[in-house]
């Protein structure tokens, strides 16, 4: 008995092939990185560029006390504005770092605040 009877599905017909079965350009997921499976369009933000390493972003950030979004001395405006997150939620992450630590954080900032320059 011939399966291919049996089945009348084939592989050549990609409208009613099994995922899985079928070449692999047909199976989602399996074409090219960039690509939204199903189609031939990059995916949404990607640009063909790869991402700065750490190592560069690393390489070219200094950091600076913040004129504007400054509460004590500056420090957590300009390393928030920095590392693109809020600067609200990163003196909460000192405070309890000041805590946590018996006031090592306190000193690093301390030290920050001395070493910094102002923007």
């Amino acid at each position: 008995m011939d399966i291919a009877a049996q089945n009348p599905s084939s592989d050549t017909d990609p409208t009613t092939a099994v995922p899985g079965t079928g070449p692999a350009s047909a199976v989602p997921g399996t074409g090219p990185a960039s690509a939204v499976p199903g189609t031939d369009r990059p995916a949404a933000g990607v640009t063909g560029t790869p991402a700065p390493s750490l190592g560069d972003r690393l390489a070219s950030y200094r950091l600076r006390r913040s004129t504007t979004d400054k509460m004590l001395g500056g420090v957590c405006g300009g390393l928030a504005r920095d590392l693109g997150v809020d600067a609200a939620l990163l003196r909460i992450a000192v405070l309890v770092l000041t805590l946590v630590t018996g006031g090592a954080a306190a000193l690093v900032y301390l030290a920050a605040w001395i070493v910094a320059p102002a923007d």
